[in-house]
């Protein structure tokens, strides 16, 4: 998901975040993992009695791309927020121009590529409603819905960065201990959500502000390892545990009537659950990295975006061939490296050069007397 940690903070405490870049490769490797099963089970891919069972069971009990996405957003918690703090003339214009620069060149390639793909493999047609509505993040406002399942938490995102250019207008982003108090805010606001819904059936959108909560966690969590503030670490253990006690409820109430294509509301806890856990674990506490994990994680946004092409192009070119020759979890193991071997590439070539094209329009921004932007090529 979106954001290096390097570009939130200083170069010399960027080591220190290699747990994070780890932390989001193993997300977005269960993104890509529920995908490819999901796939063997739309297409009836033939698996023997024990690999059908744990891969049913992995989408029954436990959601493994639900728990990778809920870790993406706190650790955007963790890392977004802070480019706000920046000793600048004009922070929110640059903070702008780098999530605009981070998030839509690669956003755009995919869905080029989505379409192209979709109408050469699945003859499914896209019309121009839908494509102007992908193009700026918003299909709803057309009557249409993202092209690519995945699109829908860029929009979470995007929902999350006006939040916090909203407390950065009011001049609050500097304030230590409010990413705590608004995550619990967000967790309570859930919970009556979840309850309004069972109890008075008033649809309110419960996931909403259990995702905002769980990224003002993050931000609350990254306070605590800058400031050192005691409060906001207690902060954090508390929301560690009010999460751990609201779940429940949360989803029972919430998610128990959901049609079964969405999964049980059993499924949504231990997913919700094992996200906040794993955060908790590996982001908070014991801050753990491996090599290969970093550099998946540092990609994590590509992979994110172009894992499910790779999905339809396997599917239609080796699917037939594979299926009944080898256990389902080849096809999965395939989908995995075609992702990163596409995904690397268009990191080096197109995500770093886009990043440092924001960077380059804010350094010449703040060089120009006038507050105007130089008009010398950019490229």
């Amino acid at each position: 998901m979106p954001d290096r940690p390097e570009a939130a903070v200083p170069k010399a405490r960027a080591a220190r975040l290699e747990h994070i870049d780890s932390l989001r490769g193993v997300a977005c490797l269960l993104v890509v993992y529920i995908h490819a099963v999901q796939w063997l089970e739309r297409n009836a891919f033939p698996m023997s009695g024990p690999e059908a069972t744990l891969l049913h069971a992995s989408i029954t009990w436990l959601d493994p791309g639900k728990v990778g996405v809920l870790v993406f957003f706190a650790i955007s918690g963790y890392v977004v927020p802070f480019s706000l703090r920046r000793p600048l003339a004009h922070p929110l214009r640059e903070f702008v121009v780098n999530r605009f620069f981070r998030l839509m060149p690669a956003y755009w390639f995919s869905l080029v590529a989505g379409v192209l793909i979709i109408i050469w493999f699945e003859q499914r047609p896209t019309d121009l409603a839908g494509w102007l509505g992908n193009l700026v993040l918003a299909p709803q406002l057309f009557g249409r819905e993202p092209l690519l399942d995945v699109y829908w938490t860029l929009q979470v995102e995007l929902v999350f960065y006006v939040a916090c250019a909203g407390l950065a207008v009011l001049g609050l982003i500097h304030l230590r201990h409010l990413a705590g108090w608004l995550a619990m805010l967000g967790l309570a606001g859930a919970l009556a959500a979840a309850a309004l819904k069972h109890f008075l059936l008033i649809d309110l959108p419960v996931g909403l502000a259990l995702w905002l909560s769980l990224m003002f966690w993050g931000f609350a969590a990254r306070e605590a390892d800058i400031s050192g503030d005691r409060l906001v670490a207690r902060q954090v253990q508390l929301l560690f545990w009010a999460f751990l006690l609201a779940l429940g409820p949360i989803c029972y109430l919430g998610y128990h009537r959901l049609p079964s294509v969405y999964g049980t509301w059993q499924s949504y806890f231990w997913s919700y659950a094992l996200a906040v856990v794993i955060f908790w674990a590996f982001a908070i506490r014991w801050p753990w990295s491996a090599g290969w994990l970093t550099r998946v994680g540092r990609i994590s946004y590509s992979i994110y975006l172009l894992h499910v092409l790779c999905i339809i192009v396997l599917g239609a070119w080796l699917g037939p061939w594979l299926a009944g020759r080898v256990p389902g979890l080849v096809f999965i193991g395939l989908v995995g490296l075609a992702s990163v071997a596409v995904s690397a590439p268009t990191f080096a070539w197109l995500e770093q050069p886009a990043i440092n094209l924001g960077r380059e329009v804010n350094r010449r921004w703040r060089a120009a007397p006038d507050g105007r932007l130089r008009q010398r090529p950019l490229l």
